[in-house]
């Protein structure tokens, strides 16, 4: 009998330090709530392992001022990193999650973050008064309200190697002005030598011209039509190639998908695409050799900050490699970032939403009040500046974005072609590339549709309408 007393109080005990733990298990050992938060740059999870080994790392800086900024403030609270993947990775790692049961308090998202705010995977975020950009609210709202937040974002701009335009004699090696001969070859393609500009083309059919001018200087010097330098780097990879092209496709007035239906091939869109596509194909053959088939972002970057081209419309990893020493072969002094062109004949300011950072709050979370303040605190005013200051990251909040602090940044004349079209009332756009979020869209499909088009506009020589419609077609079969 007294052996089963004992029996009974050791199952009573453990029974009840099982339940204290389950209890507990979010609490750490000196007593705070963990708040677990799949994150990516610039907010990195390892911050701690980088700075001892990159003492002046930006991006582990931010994090250490942020985490330690947010836990002074909120000391109940521990921020615990975890990394998280990006773009199809990140999906897939989501989907897992919620079929496990696995998912954390926050969760990070872009490409297909509306996909899961549709499907009700987050709860309701009050982010009281804040306004943040219009553009971003297709992606983050449903119904008014906000289910992914935004903490940053970017926008293509064209960037220019003046190394390059040096070399090809666009410019000249000593004072960096236009040559003659560069004027005289614009005047003879039809383009006005008083006002073409090769640091900031105004137009589409300017930038072709001078990227022409560029490839035939090199084909000329290597004596064949295959250089490995050029105009302007085109991109047709997996990741990355759709972002690009809606950049071109939106001066144009063309799109996508819009209301997560493909329009690439329908009225009104369908004429302005074929004019874009056009463009961007007579643009690829201005590009260095090698570079339009199996290169990936990162390959596109090292070749234009190494000099192999003079364009490229990129987002700000562009200035912030240069800035940031990563590439000895250029410096802030060779490179200019310039607003998109547009096109000479109804064409329209325009641009496209990129490298968003968009964090929600799991319906699993267990900590939803101190998910919600690490949300509002990524909002603060002095977290908004300090991440374009430490990061170029352009703010999401307008009250940042429109004021005067973010103008005394020692690096926003470099960064004002990224912020303008977020600011500037003459450009029309709406949020970044569609996320597919319709029940019927099988988005694994859709884009691979979207890269047998883009592969044809910018390698293969046939009937671009005929392959528009193509992909229209393809889009439509797989549920948009």
């Amino acid at each position: 009998m007294k052996k089963l007393l004992v029996l009974i109080l050791s199952l009573l005990f453990c029974l009840s330090f099982v339940g204290c733990n389950l209890t507990d298990s979010t609490k750490t050992a000196d007593g705070r709530t963990s708040i677990k938060i799949w994150t990516v740059a610039p907010l990195i999870y390892n911050w701690e392992t980088v700075l001892r080994n990159k003492p002046n790392d930006p991006q582990a800086k931010f994090t250490k001022w942020f985490v330690e900024s947010f836990e002074k403030d909120y000391p109940q609270y521990q921020l615990d990193l975890i990394r998280s993947n990006w773009g199809d990775s990140l999906n897939e790692d989501l989907m897992r999650a919620i079929s496990g049961g696995t998912l954390p308090d926050v969760v990070v998202g872009e490409q297909y973050v509306r996909t899961y705010v549709i499907n009700e995977h987050f709860d309701e975020i009050d982010i009281g008064d804040v306004e943040i950009i219009e553009s971003a609210k297709a992606v983050g709202q449903k119904d008014g309200k906000w289910y992914a937040v935004p903490a940053w974002t970017g926008s293509l701009s064209l960037c220019v190697n003046k190394i390059v335009l040096r070399e090809a004699g666009v410019i000249d090696m000593r004072t960096d002005e236009v040559t003659e001969e560069f004027l005289t070859a614009m005047e003879a393609a039809g383009r006005n030598r008083d006002t073409i500009d090769p640091f900031a083309p105004a137009t589409w059919e300017d930038l072709l011209a001078i990227c022409r001018f560029i490839k035939n200087y090199y084909n000329t010097e290597d004596e064949t039509d295959d250089s490995d330098c050029g105009g302007i780097l085109m991109c047709n990879a997996k990741e990355g190639s759709s972002w690009r092209a809606l950049g071109v496709l939106r001066t144009a007035g063309g799109e996508i998908g819009v209301d997560d239906h493909a329009v690439i091939g329908k009225d009104p869109y369908k004429d302005k695409n074929i004019k874009a596509f056009e463009m961007m194909r007579e643009l690829a053959k201005t590009a260095p050799a090698r570079t339009l088939q199996g290169v990936i972002g990162d390959d596109l970057w090292n070749k234009f900050l190494n000099g192999y081209a003079a364009y490229i419309f990129d987002g700000t990893d562009i200035p912030s490699k240069t800035y940031g020493g990563a590439y000895p072969a250029i410096t802030g002094e060779d490179l200019v970032c310039s607003e998109l062109p547009v096109f000479e004949t109804d064409g329209k300011k325009s641009n496209v939403m990129v490298g968003t950072g968009y964090y929600s709050i799991t319906k699993t979370s267990k900590n939803k009040e101190g998910a919600l303040a690490f949300i509002k605190y990524l909002l603060r005013d002095d977290v908004q500046i300090k991440l374009m200051e430490t990061d170029m990251r352009i703010p999401v909040v307008k009250d940042v974005l429109n004021g005067e602090e973010l103008k005394k940044l020692s690096n926003y004349a470099v960064l004002e072609s990224y912020t303008a079209p977020f600011t500037d009332p003459e450009y029309d756009f709406d949020g970044a590339i569609p996320s597919w979020s319709l029940a019927s869209a099988k988005p694994s499909a859709i884009w691979e549709a979207w890269d047998t088009l883009i592969d044809e506009i910018l390698v293969g020589t046939g009937d671009i309408a005929a392959a528009v419609q193509k992909a229209q077609a393809e889009m439509e079969k797989n549920g948009v």
